[in-house]
């Protein structure tokens, strides 16, 4: 019985170590999406696009406004 009780005991911190892993992993993987969407933000800032990620609908291309405006040529 003490036997199985130590085998047990083992697994079951071999996974709480395995647990322990993937959270690690987990926080970088969140701390790089943080970066991530830090830098989108700042590239759509610079194209003039706003983030629907902000809550705001995004305001259409200057060439599609264009299009809406302006009747076909021909």
């Amino acid at each position: 019985m003490s036997r199985q009780l130590d085998r047990i005991e083992q697994r079951l911190e071999e996974l709480t170590s395995m647990v322990g892993a993937v959270a690690w992993y987990f926080e970088e993987a969140m701390d790089y999406l943080a970066i991530l969407d830090q830098e989108i933000l700042q590239i759509e800032e610079r194209l003039g696009i706003e983030s629907t990620r902000l809550g705001h609908p995004p305001k259409p291309p200057r060439l599609v406004e264009e299009a809406a405006i302006r009747p076909p040529i021909g």
